[in-house]
């Protein structure tokens, strides 16, 4: 492990509407950066998705007064297990859900800006409270899944959403283009609460949680190819 970098690893917990409007399974990871502080991660399912929460001061003023996040996050999973949702007028809603197994690769496809958790003045305008409270960024990530649905409905895949996964998520805080912390997390959920999202109607929209367990941080972690 990187202790320059990483000071204490905080077990799953529960946060419920300190940062978010409903309870989430979270892990959280508290490491060494400008003026100490940390970060949480909670997975939830359309292909599958992560919210990054930072505590860090990651705003900045830029031209014209207004500010901007110097915080930022990168993400990917891995699954062998999962739920495709093929195209089927048959069956109700149109989306039929099949077993989708082999190995797949889950990369980005849509990542929000780390959006300030309030306006800590009230007024509108910003102020020092919204520059001092972190703020929280969205990753989508979706993989291929055409396979799954040869001789299902149509044969168009809508979607894909891991069973079990492994993910890998990279903060970067600042302007530095090196992770303060790296670390890797092994999820799963129950397939029966696995919902059909449309991914593109609703591309934010938040499916089911998943249930994750720290694997490593940093220098514990097998380095990428």
């Amino acid at each position: 492990m990187n202790k320059r970098v990483v000071i204490a690893l905080v077990a799953v917990l529960s946060l419920g509407a300190m940062w978010w409007t409903y309870a989430w399974a979270a892990t959280c990871l508290q490491y060494r950066t400008v003026g100490g502080s940390s970060m949480c991660t909670a997975w939830s399912t359309k292909g599958v998705q992560v919210e990054v929460t930072f505590k860090d001061e990651c705003f900045v003023a830029g031209e014209g007064g207004g500010l901007f996040s110097t915080c930022t996050a990168t993400a990917t999973a891995t699954a062998d297990d999962s739920v495709a949702f093929c195209v089927d007028p048959t069956y109700p809603g149109g989306f039929r859900p099949v077993s989708c197994p082999g190995v797949r690769q889950f990369n980005e496809v849509l990542t929000t800006p780390c959006e300030g958790k309030h306006d800590q003045d009230s007024t509108g305008e910003g102020g020092v409270g919204h520059g001092h409270h972190g703020c929280t960024q969205r990753i989508v990530l979706a993989a291929e899944c055409t396979d799954c649905c040869v001789g299902v409905g149509t044969g168009v895949c809508a979607d894909v959403t891991p069973v079990e996964m492994d993910t890998r998520v990279a903060a970067f805080v600042g302007f530095s283009e090196i992770p303060v912390v790296a670390f890797e997390e092994h999820c799963s959920i129950n397939p029966k609460k696995i919902p059909f999202i449309n991914p593109l109607t609703d591309p934010l929209a938040q499916g089911r949680q998943y249930q994750c367990n720290l694997v490593c941080v940093d220098d514990e972690c097998v380095p990428e190819d």
